[in-house]
């Protein structure tokens, strides 16, 4: 796993916590309620990052939801990473990885429609979204 690998896949696991709360103390909840330990070592390692880069005045800021800033500022941090540090974590990421095809992770789908109601879904799946459709044909 290389180093861009590294950080894509350890963004796929945090940024649906991250995107879901405004502060690192409610990811550090939601992260620990997922009841993973995998997944809780990958956020300690990462939380540091997240509150030196992302965190003003105890919020996130809102480029914390752009996974291309995202995976950008965790690849500098691997890349600062020393062997035994990048060895643990291609550990972690492979047990997450193996968990989620097992469905052992907490499922975080949150999708965000916005359209003149302002509508917001969450925790979807292969669903289907309408938006600003007519009431009358469903």
């Amino acid at each position: 796993m290389d180093i861009t690998t590294i950080a894509k896949t350890a963004v796929q696991f945090v940024l649906p916590f991250v995107a879901k709360n405004k502060t690192v103390k409610k990811v550090t909840t939601d992260v620990t309620e997922a009841a993973n330990t995998s997944l809780l070592e990958l956020w300690e390692w990462l939380k540091p990052l997240f509150i030196e880069e992302f965190e003003k005045e105890g919020n996130l800021e809102e480029s914390v939801e752009n996974e291309a800033i995202v995976a950008h500022e965790i690849k500098k941090k691997v890349n600062k990473a020393t062997e035994p540090e990048l060895v643990k974590l291609k550990t972690l990421l492979e047990q997450l990885q193996s968990d989620e095809a097992q469905g052992k992770l907490p499922k975080i789908n949150t999708i965000r429609v916005t359209g003149s109601k302002n509508i917001i879904l969450q925790d979807v799946r292969g669903k289907d979204i309408n938006i600003n459709s007519d009431p009358e044909k469903g």
